[in-house]
């Protein structure tokens, strides 16, 4: 995993276009992690963006997925 600053710049055009779409105008990143596994442990690029409301996953196939940040209780790496 490769964490970064709370930009989007830091990504490719193709994952920022999308993450930008995904994004409310106030909403703020805090944070932008890209990953190499997906959720069974194999290897595929992934993307986590930590913003002040939720945290924000794009999977390999390119769907995304959203979690309130009151709705997560732990996080497992």
């Amino acid at each position: 995993m490769t964490a970064m600053n709370g930009n989007l710049s830091v990504l490719s055009e193709v994952h920022r276009a999308a993450f930008a779409a995904q994004l409310s105008p106030d909403e703020s990143i805090l944070a932008v992690a890209e990953c190499d596994l997906d959720e069974q442990m194999r290897f595929a690029n992934s993307v986590l963006v930590l913003t002040d409301r939720r945290l924000l996953a794009r999977r390999p196939n390119g769907d995304f997925k959203s979690w309130g940040l009151s709705e997560i209780s732990d996080l497992k790496l």
